[in-house]
């Protein structure tokens, strides 16, 4: 698998069909979401970050020196308030760092506190810096953050460290050691790669997790960047990383709509477009575009402080996931595999990223593989039980977990 660069937006415009010929009735497929329907949103709030991560997926639209003024939040922030958005989760660089790298003039506890204030979740992905940067300089807005999300690379300190390019990995520690201490909800966020997927791998996190007292979140890694195509897992290796998982884990999210597929969970099919979007940095001509999601920076369009997002969502590149989602993709509709109308065709950003194209199959599509390779990889049965809308359960195609003890004598 790689990465294409400068992707066309391709969508199926034939009337679905099932595979004798004859016309699937769309509405019994059809979620049907409109313009102005997002209610969850990623922003990135800066360009700068302290870490170096070898699969960031986002650094090369990160290059502008230009920042956000207050002016700037306040447009943002009310149009949020504006349309209904319910969850924002703030990422992308280390999000202290608004203004550069200068926390002195940062604008993050402004913008977590008018968040809080209208009513809007917050939480914040962190390499550890934000955390306890807020913890001891704005205790207040800190407070204000329902989800730490703490992003470790390896469960393996110096595989992490090496990944980012410092001492990371005990900054993670002492960050959750810091929130932890003020009562706040933390999860480490993991990105499965070809070097960090295995069983080993799948243990320690778990048991990481379990010594932390903290749950964990898992995405795949999206190849935005030519040389993350030597970085993406296999889809076998992802199969055996979540059945890994599962086993000693109790799943609290299944957003990952080809394993809810699988699993026969309830999923409205990926997100991205439809009910989330993402905020991108500030550019070099002072623009703040949003794309229907955080890897798809080809994708992003316009400009938030001057339309509305009611005008963006409805812009070429957003009606063409809603179409994808809600009529699905050729290949989808001809296969009929009885789990369409769950996976939906799975991760959007994944299939444009690697096929190029909107009108395909998740490239994990587990009908893809030898059913006794899935089989043997994924559990045949997954229960989930919410306690909560967590903040990227309808933002991302995600996985949360949390760690369980393991009987005496279990397989796993």
């Amino acid at each position: 698998m790689s990465a294409s660069k400068k992707l066309p937006v391709v969508v199926d415009d034939r009337p679905s069909a099932a595979p004798d010929g004859s016309a699937v009735p769309t509405g019994s497929l059809a979620l049907r979401s409109r313009p102005g329907d997002v209610r969850h949103v990623g922003w990135s709030l800066g360009n700068y970050c302290n870490a170096r991560c070898a699969h960031c997926y986002s650094w090369q639209v990160r290059q502008s020196p230009r920042v956000l003024t207050r002016a700037d939040v306040d447009r943002i922030l009310g149009e949020l308030v504006r349309t209904g958005v319910r969850t924002a989760n703030l990422g992308g660089n280390e999000p202290l760092f608004t203004d550069g790298p200068d926390p002195r003039r940062t604008l993050l506890p402004y913008i977590v506190e008018r968040l809080a204030a209208a009513g809007i979740t917050v939480g914040i992905t962190t390499n550890g810096t934000t955390a306890r940067w807020m913890a001891r300089h704005a205790p207040e807005a800190f407070d204000h953050v329902a989800e730490w999300h703490m992003s470790v690379d390896s469960p393996f300190p110096a595989e992490h460290d090496a990944n980012r390019g410092g001492n990371y990995f005990e900054l993670v520690q002492r960050a959750m050691g810091e929130a932890r201490r003020r009562g706040a909800t933390i999860s480490l966020a993991y990105c499965v790669m070809k070097g960090n997927c295995s069983d080993a791998h799948a243990d320690a996190l778990l048991d990481l997790a379990a010594r932390e007292g903290v749950e964990l979140r898992v995405n795949t890694l999206k190849p935005t960047d030519p040389h993350h195509g030597e970085l993406m897992p296999s889809a076998r290796e992802v199969f055996a990383f979540y059945g890994r998982l599962v086993r000693r884990s109790e799943p609290l999210v299944v957003g990952e709509s080809v394993l809810a597929g699988r699993w026969g969970l309830p999923s409205e099919g990926c997100p991205c477009g439809t009910t989330s979007l993402r905020i991108h940095s500030i550019t070099d001509d002072g623009r703040v575009p949003v794309s229907p999601c955080v890897f798809l920076h080809d994708l992003a369009v316009g400009d938030l402080l001057t339309q509305s997002l009611d005008e963006l969502t409805a812009t070429a590149p957003f009606q063409a996931m809603r179409a994808r989602r809600e009529d699905l993709p050729a290949p989808c509709r001809a296969r009929a595999c009885g789990r369409e109308t769950t996976c939906r065709a799975g991760c959007a950003a994944r299939t444009l990223l690697v096929t190029g194209t909107l009108d395909a199959q998740d490239p994990y599509c587990p009908a893809d593989a030898p059913d006794a390779e899935v089989a043997e990889a994924l559990p045949c049965a997954v229960v989930v039980r919410p306690e909560r809308i967590r903040v990227h359960e309808r933002y991302l195609c995600t996985f949360v977990a949390r760690p369980r003890e393991v009987e005496a004598g279990e397989e796993v």
